[in-house]
C-alpha cells in the first residue's frame, strides 16, 4: 500500500475546522495514537528515512498496529510505502522487536480528529492532529493507493483540496512527527 500524504502547518488557522466541514467531509472520530518507533542500534532506519512503528490506538475501538514505512518514493510529499498488519498484545511485539534487536528511539502521542470525503473517485482522509511536547496544530492530507502510478493523480486531488481549504502552500511541510519531537526535546534523529 502507499501513502501519498501532505502535512500542513495549521496553526492560528481558525478557520480549518469550518472550512474541512464546508467541503464535504465527514467527521470520522477522535483517535489517540501512542506511538513508539524502533530503529537498529545504529540507526539504519533512521539513516535510510525508513520506519518501524508500534502503535497502540484508543478512543472508539481500541487496537493496536505493526507498521513499516519504506523510504520516500515522492519527494515533494515524502510519501511512503507501507506495510501494516494487526497487534493482538502490543507488550509481546515490543519484546519479540527488542528479541530481534530492535531499540526504541522515540515515543510520543498524537491526538486526531479524523475526517473523509471523496474527490475525483478517491477516498481522502483528513486528520487534525497536535502531538504531546510539539507545539502547534497539523492538518494530514491522505490518500491510500495500492497502485504507484496514481501518485501523480493523488498529489493533483491533494492540492486542490489545500486550495479548496484554503491553505497556503508555505503551511506544508515534510517534517516527520518524530524529528518535531527530536527537535523540541533538544534531540536529533541521526
Amino acid at each position: 500500500m502507499y501513502e501519498v500524504e501532505f502535512k500542513a502547518d495549521v496553526t492560528g488557522m481558525m478557520h480549518i475546522d469550518r472550512r474541512i466541514a464546508a467541503c464535504g467531509a465527514r467527521y470520522r472520530g477522535d483517535r489517540v495514537y501512542h506511538d513508539r518507533y524502533y530503529d537498529t542500534p545504529s540507526g539504519n532506519l533512521v539513516n535510510s528515512d525508513r520506519e518501524l512503528r508500534l502503535r497502540v490506538c484508543s478512543g472508539g475501538r481500541s487496537f493496536s498496529l505493526l507498521t513499516y514505512k519504506s523510504g520516500p518514493f515522492h519527494a515533494q510529499s515524502r510519501s511512503k510505502e507501507e506495510h501494516e498488519t494487526d497487534v493482538a498484545d502490543p507488550v509481546a511485539m515490543a519484546c519479540i522487536l527488542g528479541e530481534l534487536g530492535f531499540v526504541p528511539v522515540c515515543t510520543l502521542v498524537k491526538r486526531c480528529t479524523r475526517h473523509t470525503l471523496e474527490r475525483a473517485g478517491c477516498t481522502v482522509d483528513l486528520t487534525l492532529a497536535t502531538v504531546d511536547g510539539v507545539p502547534g496544530r497539523y492538518l494530514e492530507l491522505e490518500i491510500p493507493t495500492s497502485d504507484a502510478s496514481q501518485v501523480a493523480c493523488s498529489c493533483n486531488i491533494l492540492h486542490g483540496l489545500l486550495d479548496e481549504l484554503e491553505i497556503p502552500g508555505h503551511r506544508l511541510t515534510t517534517e516527520c512527527y518524530t524529528e518535531m519531537v527530536a527537535r523540541h526535546a533538544g534531540e536529533f534523529p541521526r
